[in-house]
This record gives C-alpha cells, structure tokens and sequence, in this order.
C-alpha cells in the first residue's frame, strides 16, 4: 500500500529492503550521537524493527519524483518505563535539502492516516527540533521532561 500526493508518494519499509543501507547513511548523519562511534543505538537493530507493514514497528519512506526523501515510523518505545501508552512517532527525518518544503507534514499526515486504519486512538512523539511542524499537524504539547531540550507531544486520531 502506498499514499499518493501528486509528486509525493510513500511505500512502507517492508516492500524495499534494498532502500535500508541509504536509511542506515541518513541514521548516521542525522543522530550521530545516538548512532555513532560512541553512541549507544544500533542503528541496523533499529531499522529492522521497522518493517513491518502495520502496528508497531512499522516504517514509510517518503518520495519525491521517485526519490526516496524521509522516513517516519511507528513504534512502541516510550521515555518512561511506566508508561504503557504508545504508539510513538520514531525516526522522523527529511534530507537536508528537501527540509521546509512540506515533506515533513506529508508524513506525519500519512502515518496518522495509517494509524487510524488500524484504530489506535492516539500516537505520541518526543522532539528536541520538530515542535513548530509538530503544531501545524495539529499536536498538542504532553510534557516537557527534565532534559530541557525534549518534549513530548501527543495528537488524538
């Protein structure tokens, strides 16, 4: 299954496994704190739990003209161990040169739409950047943690 948007489309991580060494490249560029040397993600771990095709663990790749050009995901994770409220947005991320031009709200708009076909009531996300994208989706600021730099933001379906 995929979304169409005129020049925009998505395909779910699952039906492209040949995409995943370019997700590794942007992984790495993108959180290389997490991702990198001293880091403590995996970053291969983290995307193969990323395809399946529904539920948690499920993963969209955002394209442009045929190109691949973000990813967002879906999972379970959350920031506190006696949370049991998921899904959780993951892996949100457009290439740098592709930034500010929609692409980010195409995919949250995308992943909503799939959640709600599978009937989760609401998803939430943690950010340190996205809060001004996150607003425009129509999201509602949850918690700001003791990390000054990370909130949590939650949208009903």
């Amino acid at each position: 299954m995929s979304g169409v948007n005129s020049s925009r489309h998505w395909r779910y991580l699952h039906d492209l496994p040949e995409l995943e060494p370019l997700l590794v490249q942007w992984f790495l560029q993108e959180w290389p704190s997490h991702y990198g040397p001293l880091g403590k993600g995996d970053v291969w771990q983290d995307i193969a739990s990323y395809r399946h095709r529904e539920g948690v663990g499920m993963g969209i790749i955002a394209f442009e003209h045929d190109i691949p050009c973000g990813f967002i995901a879906l999972k379970s994770d959350t920031f506190f161990s006696d949370n049991t409220a998921f899904p959780w947005v993951g892996a949100a991320f457009v290439i740098p040169r592709k930034r500010n031009q929609g692409i980010g709200k195409f995919l949250f708009e995308q992943l909503e739409w799939v959640i709600d076909k599978q009937q989760y009531p609401h998803i939430f996300c943690a950010t340190t950047v996205a809060d001004n994208l996150l607003i425009r989706c129509g999201w509602q600021l949850n918690l700001s943690l003791s990390q000054p730099s990370l909130r949590i933001y939650h949208k009903y379906i």
